[in-house]
Parts: structure tokens; sequence; C-alpha cells
């Protein structure tokens, strides 16, 4: 994950979105913890000549293995913006803490927002005379990963003599887990 001279972000990720609207999830991750629109978070998916190592996404594991790597690497990242934030506005970071203003795409150092420096001036920064560069790579594994289940029951009707075969009633329920996407 990293972040672009305009401020905008690019997240690269190694799994292939295989109808299960991984590269939006995972956006939507990054997103919530950069405080940004979705729409600030370009993906990058799944292309052996530049992605980084995936293993796959296992019974629909992406969001549960790869969204805890997005979301440890989205972390790492905001950190290094407000540490670069601080050395624009002359502030030692160890003593003060800045957070990013999801409403701004600021960098801003206190509460009340006194100082503040915008995202993009800081991903500017980033690019020469600096020593913190604003990208961040993170692996994460899991043993586990909660199994979806699911159920369907079906009522049929069948012509034995003609081997015809109707499905009269079908009913179906599905366990997900917890919905990251609403």
């Amino acid at each position: 994950l990293k972040i672009n001279d305009d401020g905008f972000y690019t997240l690269s990720i190694g799994a292939a979105d295989m109808g299960t609207g991984c590269n939006t999830i995972l956006a939507q991750i990054a997103a919530e913890v950069l405080e940004c629109p979705l729409e600030n978070i370009a993906v990058l998916g799944a292309d052996t000549d530049s992605s980084p190592y995936d293993s796959g996404s296992y019974a629909s594991s992406t969001t549960y293995v790869t969204g805890k790597a997005v979301e440890k690497c989205a972390l790492e990242l905001k950190d290094k913006i407000c540490t670069l934030g601080a050395q624009l506005l002359g502030l030692d970071s160890a003593l003060t803490k800045l957070f990013l203003d999801g409403n701004t795409g600021d960098a801003v150092t206190s509460e009340d927002g006194t100082q503040r420096v915008p995202l993009a001036s800081i991903a500017t920064a980033s690019q020469c005379g600096n020593t913190v560069a604003l990208e961040a790579t993170v692996t994460h594994s899991s043993e586990i990963s909660p199994p979806p289940f699911m159920v369907g029951a079906a009522e049929v009707e069948v012509d034995l003599e003609t081997g015809e075969a109707q499905v009269v009633n079908y009913v179906a329920a599905v366990d997900c887990g917890t919905p990251v996407n609403p």
C-alpha cells in the first residue's frame, strides 16, 4: 500500500477477485483505516509480474486473511504519514499525536485541529529529501479461517415413467459470518 503524490492510494494485492468482491472489500478496509473515501483507493489486482505472493483464497478466506493484512498495512502506512506530517509541521512525532482527518484529508496534530498539513503536501514531500517512504508491505497468515456454512433443501417431483423432474420448492440459508459490506 502506498500513497501517491496527489494524496490518493494504490493497494497492490496478490488475491484474485473470483466473484467474491475482494477488490472492493480490501479497498473498503484500507479506506476505513486511512479515513478516506473509497474512491481514493486504487486496487491493482493479481498479476504474476507485479503482485505480491498470495497462496490463494481457499473457501473464500480473502476477507479474513488478506483483509487483516490490508488493515495492518494501512495502519503502518498511516503511522508513516503522520510521522512525516509531524516533520513538516516542525513537531516531534514521538511527543505529538497526529491523526488523519477523514473529513478534510489533512493530517492534524490535535483534536482542535489547530495545526494541519494537507495529505497531498505530505505525499509530495515524501518524494524528495525525505527518509520516510510512504509505503508499507505486510504479510498475514492464519492457522484458521472461519468456514462459511450453507444449507439448502429442495422439494422435487419426479415422473417415474418419463424421468422428468421439476423443482417444486427450494429454500436455502447461508451463514457468511459478519458482513463487511452491508
